[in-house]
């Protein structure tokens, strides 16, 4: 049986197929019109280098996981769902935060489809005041007549008593059932986050509905072509916590970032494997560099992660992003160069793609200096235009600035060498680590091209690629198991709390992750559960409570552990805890065999490809040796300046470099030392 893992980015969807002994890659062109259209082409050509028809290879594959930044770029361009938001009277312009006006506010919620709501739940978590039913129905249709396509409730205190919440609703699918052409999609704060940030909740409810109309669109429109091809099984979403899950049990929130959440989680499995203390990923696509910082093989997950300035209440994978990829734009301002934010995308793209695009992006510097052929890039799929990315330069960046072009490119990539080196010094020096402690592992489709060059400027002298480095979200995705996480805060008395209520609460959430997962298709002995907790007040990250290789534990049981913990953490009177409960079960995934890395084999000398005239400083070029990533073996040594061309990536090996193939064809970079 095979297993596809597919990670659709804004330029290129790539793909990461086993058939349990080795592995294929493919990388194909995004298709935004239709994510479907990209995710059949990739597989597709996944199934080909197996020798087998798309139905056929479809049909024999046992699992089928898919992560994407389809709910960020729906965040970045301002394309999701129009929404109307229904909250506690007062708090219109706050939203219960600290600041007068909510970053939200015009951002993803237009401020005057935001109405407050005469209600109330005390501190002390009881109803005071319950919404009116006429005053409501009232609002919602205020709402629907400005445009909205989906109302929002998040009402204060509503994480220590929902009834409010849930009244809300249920007057409104009286007056509109869901049956009717005029129903109202509704969602409620509580259901999406539990936490006891009022203002974060009530971000993440907002965001979650903003981007979950098209997502799940596309996501079943997807599915569906799927099955039409021989699939037979759910597909499963990759979750930026690190799990995944079938369209129908995720919430569209918990997909934002997954692709680079996906790479880091794989990054951590891969150090955990090859015994790397110290790991920095630098994952470079299309539109973003992200990077992260990976010690003792573990990870860190921000709990109250901010987007553009909203803060939220859902965990992610701590990543930095970089406006920074193969299609970032390049600009002359005040006599200067930038580069990015703006990203070409793939409609229009890079002028050298020759579909409309005008303006000079990285990809286009990079043809220009020789980096990449122009007649193989992914393979000789899309043939570049090297004239086109040449007049981008000549007239938007040479001519203003009075430079040869070669010049130009060089400069241009200087300077975006300059921001992404500087954003990742800062990484660095956060950890509290010196840079040379650290290997850099070098990921994603143009992160080769640029390694060596930022490497040397933050002090970094090891790198390691892997054959699969340039599709690693979809390998990160292979590394996944269906998990689903139930969380839910409350206030505790570590010393004499009421163990009993804690315990329902605890039930229900089991009850929940029980159904979820027998509705992924996992009897009982196959769940793993996991109990952890996070004491706002004493701590930054939560802790691991307990674990249970089953799911037959009882509430009971779990409220006794939690209290025993608690009281050897605090002895206050109550607390604020946020309790989560992860429920887990295994899927296949691949796992790199072979010897460990740099035990390699005798020195073996590459076999020549080309060579090519590349730019490796300002003035001039220089014929350089290409080398056929096909044709390399453990043991063989290569001496930069070289390039080593693959389908879907090239590895720039600058002066001062050596390039090593190990006994597990992964790639090490040794900078020399003066």
């Amino acid at each position: 049986m095979f297993t596809i893992d597919l990670d659709i980015g804004s330029t290129c969807t790539d793909g990461f197929f086993t058939d349990g002994q080795g592995f294929r890659l493919s990388k194909v062109l995004t298709t935004p019109h239709d994510l479907a259209e990209c995710t059949i082409n990739c597989i597709a050509a996944g199934a080909s280098q197996f020798g087998l028809e798309l139905k056929d290879f479809l049909h024999e594959t046992a699992v089928c996981r898919l992560s994407s930044t389809l709910g960020t770029n729906l965040v970045v361009q301002h394309t999701g769902t129009r929404l109307g938001l229904l909250v506690t009277g007062g708090h219109e312009q706050d939203l219960y935060g600290a600041i007068p006006r909510a970053p939200i506010l015009d951002l993803f919620v237009p401020s005057a489809m935001v109405l407050g709501l005469s209600e109330e739940v005390d501190n002390d978590g009881r109803v005071r005041q319950a919404p009116d039913r006429d005053e409501v129905l009232n609002r919602v249709r205020a709402l629907l007549e400005l445009g909205a396509r989906m109302v929002v409730v998040s009402l204060r205190n509503a994480w220590r008593d929902p009834a409010n919440e849930h009244l809300v609703r249920s007057f409104v699918h009286e007056r509109y059932p869901v049956q009717y052409l005029r129903s109202v999609p509704i969602q409620i704060g509580s259901e999406i986050v539990h936490a006891a940030d009022d203002h974060a909740r009530t971000n993440s409810a907002v965001l979650n509905a903003y981007i979950h109309p098209p997502m799940a669109r596309s996501l079943y429109r997807i599915e569906d072509r799927l099955r039409d091809h021989g699939y037979n099984r759910p597909l499963l979403v990759v979750h930026a916590h690190g799990g995944s899950g079938r369209i129908a049990k995720t919430v569209a929130l918990h997909t934002l970032s997954s692709g680079p959440a996906s790479a880091v989680r794989g990054a951590s499995e891969l150090c955990k494997l090859f015994g790397i203390p110290r790991a920095l990923t630098i994952d470079m696509g299309g539109t973003s560099l992200d990077a992260a910082v990976i010690k003792d093989h573990s990870y860190r997950l921000e709990r109250h992660p901010e987007l553009n300035g909203v803060r939220l209440a859902i965990p992610m994978v701590a990543v930095d992003s970089i406006a920074a990829g193969g299609s970032t734009i390049a600009r002359v301002s005040g006599g200067r160069i930038t580069v990015g934010p703006q990203s070409a995308g793939i409609a229009p793209g890079p002028a050298c793609y020759g579909r409309g695009g005008t303006e000079p992006t990285i990809a286009d510097v990079n043809l220009v200096l020789g980096y990449i052929d122009p007649e193989y890039f992914l393979g000789g799929a899309l043939k570049l235009d090297r004239s086109r990315a040449e007049r981008a330069l000549q007239r938007h960046i040479a001519s203003p600035l009075k430079l040869e072009v070669a010049a130009a490119a060089s400069a241009i990539r200087d300077e975006v060498t300059a921001i992404m080196s500087e954003s990742l010094r800062r990484l660095l020096k956060q950890s509290g680590d010196r840079p040379e402690s650290f290997t850099m592992l070098v990921l994603g489709g143009s992160g080769a091209l640029h390694a060596c060059a930022i490497a040397e400027r933050i002090g970094i002298y090891s790198m390691l690629a892997f054959p699969y480095s340039s599709v690693f979200s979809a390998f990160g995705a292979s590394t996944t198991d269906v998990q689903h996480s139930y969380s839910h805060t409350m206030i505790i008395s570590p010393q004499s709390g009421d163990r009993v209520s804690i315990a329902r609460e605890l039930e229900s959430l089991l009850q929940q992750a029980r159904r979820d997962m027998e509705g992924e298709g996992f009897s009982q002995d196959r769940i793993s559960l996991s109990l952890h907790a996070l004491v706002t007040d004493l701590a930054a990250e939560p802790i691991t409570v307990a674990h249970y290789p089953n799911a037959e534990v009882s509430g009971l049981r779990l409220s006794d552990d939690l209290h025993t913990h608690l009281k050897h953490l605090t002895s206050s009177a109550s607390i604020t805890v946020e309790i989560n409960i992860a429920a887990s079960a295994s899927v296949p995934h691949w796992v790199p065999s072979g010897s460990p890395v740099g035990q390699g084999h005798k020195a073996i000398e590459p076999r020549l490809k080309s060579k090519r005239m590349v730019y490796w400083n300002a003035r001039e070029s220089h014929p350089t040796p290409i080398f056929d990533h096909a044709s390399l073996m453990p043991g063989v040594i290569v001496e930069g300046p070289a390039i080593v061309e693959s389908p879907i990536t090239n590895y720039v090996i600058a002066p001062n470099w050596r390039f090593t193939v190990d006994a597990r064809n992964n790639f090490v970079f040794e900078r020399k030392r003066n």
